[in-house]
C-alpha cells in the first residue's frame, strides 16, 4: 500500500504543479488583456477629448463668425438709419423752403449734378 500511496502522492504532486503552472500562464494573460485594455482605454480617453476640444473650437469659431456677422447687420443698420434721416432731413429743409430760395438750391443742386 506504501508503493500505492506514493504514486497517488506523485500524480496529485504532478497535477498541483500542472494547475500552479495552468494558474500562472491565466494570470499572465489576464494581466496582459487588462494592460491592453487600459491602453486601449487611453487611447480613446485621448481621442475623445482631442475630439470634444476640435468640436469646442469649432462652436467657438462658429459663435465669433455668427457675433461677427450680427456686428456687420448692426453696423449697416446703423448706416442705413443715418442716411435715411439725412435724406429725411434734407426733404424736410426742401420743402420749408421759399419760392426764390427754392429754385436757387434746386438750380445750384442741377448744376452740381453735372
Amino acid at each position: 500500500m506504501g508503493n500505492g500511496q506514493n504514486i497517488i502522492d506523485k500524480i496529485l504532486s504532478d497535477a498541483r504543479a500542472e494547475a500552479a503552472k495552468i494558474e500562472e500562464a491565466a494570470m499572465a494573460e489576464a494581466e496582459a488583456i487588462i494592460s491592453a485594455a487600459q491602453a486601449k482605454a487611453e487611447k480613446e480617453a485621448i481621442k475623445a477629448e482631442e475630439a470634444g476640444k476640435d468640436d469646442a473650437e469649432k462652436a467657438a469659431s462658429k459663435e465669433i463668425s455668427s457675433a461677427q456677422m450680427k456686428a456687420k447687420q448692426m453696423i449697416l443698420a446703423a448706416k442705413q438709419q443715418c442716411i435715411e434721416e439725412t435724406v429725411a432731413a434734407a426733404k424736410a429743409q426742401l420743402n420749408g423752403l421759399e419760392g426764390a430760395e427754392y429754385k436757387v438750391v434746386i438750380l445750384s443742386m442741377l448744376t452740381g449734378a453735372k
